[in-house]
């Protein structure tokens, strides 16, 4: 028969391995059993918008009390709360036993911590994420102006739930620019219902569209895609004239990737980046003449587009 003190510290190890390999379980199970956007306004799909608010209500099971231990609930880094004064966080539950001092005092913080008792918890996250947070970079064009290169995030973790360093739950979304999600959507549906004599034509343009976007003139691509868009396209012209069309599409897609390559490796070069530009805008020019012939309306939309371009590098 094993001495009391030997008895006690066997039985204390126990309890503490208990601790630590229950941890270890629970830190592969999600603790995340439900969440809604409570708000007016709600993803579209997957994807969530860059200077939107919403209100996040999420339901979490803790399956465990650990004592002496926390865990906590963080907002994506990149998210700002809706107002100065209005905190992130509201507690739905205040029943939850793992709440406390600590945790009230965390309310404005990106990340609320409780302690770890067994029970359920609904929390609600108000938060909006400024576009200037999703900037990959910024561009100097030649005149000093600064051009703001927005992307798209894929696989954006906005809420993540840790106990000791372990993900124990995460909500995961597209963040996407609102003007870019409407841009790309655009340019689907105009895919989808391209006039089949008008193809070449019509991808040519969208690669160009493409192009603009990529340089972060997404308004100026968003533009292109809304001639095409609303234009009610004519019996096909000539055979000439569009495979002239064509070419100089073709042309304008490459100068535009170029145009592109220069600015992020050759800033310096100033005039040969507006020397670039100019031949750009040649091209369109080109282009704009092969239209006249065949529909004012849709050559004068051109020039717009034209115009666009050379005050987007002034």
């Amino acid at each position: 028969m094993l001495p009391k003190s030997k008895t006690f510290l066997l039985g204390f190890t126990t309890f503490v391995l208990f601790i630590l390999s229950s941890s270890t379980v629970l830190a592969q199970e999600n603790w995340i059993k439900s969440f809604d956007f409570v708000g007016a306004n709600k993803p579209i799909g997957d994807v969530i918008f860059v200077d939107t608010e919403y209100v996040l209500e999420i339901s979490i099971s803790v399956p465990i009390s650990i004592p002496d231990k926390r865990f906590y609930i963080k907002i994506a880094d990149e998210a700002q709360p809706v107002t100065p004064t209005t905190p992130f966080w509201e507690i739905s539950t205040s029943g939850y036993p793992g709440i406390d001092n600590r945790t009230r005092k965390e309310l404005t913080n990106r990340k609320i911590t409780f302690r770890v008792v067994k029970g359920d918890l609904v929390i609600r996250v108000k938060f909006k994420i400024p576009a200037e947070n999703n900037v990959i970079f910024t561009v100097l064009t030649p005149t000093n102006k600064v051009l703001k290169i927005y992307t798209v995030k894929s696989d954006f973790r906005l809420v993540t739930v840790v106990l000791e360093d372990n993900v124990v739950g995460q909500i995961k979304y597209k963040l996407f620019p609102s003007k870019i999600y409407e841009f790309e959507k655009k340019v689907t549906e105009i895919k989808s219902s391209a006039p089949e004599a008008y193809e070449d034509l019509i991808s040519s343009l969208l690669a160009i569209a493409d192009e603009f976007n990529s340089l972060g003139l997404t308004e100026l691509a968003t533009r292109i895609v809304d001639v095409l868009q609303d234009y009610e396209f004519p019996e096909p012209p000539n055979p000439l004239i569009m495979y002239s069309m064509i070419g100089v599409a073709g042309v304008l897609a490459a100068t535009t990737v170029v145009f592109l390559l220069l600015y992020l490796r050759a800033k310096g070069r100033a005039s040969y980046i507006t020397e670039t530009v100019n031949s750009a805008l040649r091209d369109i020019a080109s282009l704009q003449a092969s239209l006249e012939r065949v529909d004012k309306r849709l050559s004068r939309d051109l020039s717009s587009i034209s115009e666009k371009l050379r005050r987007s590098i002034r």
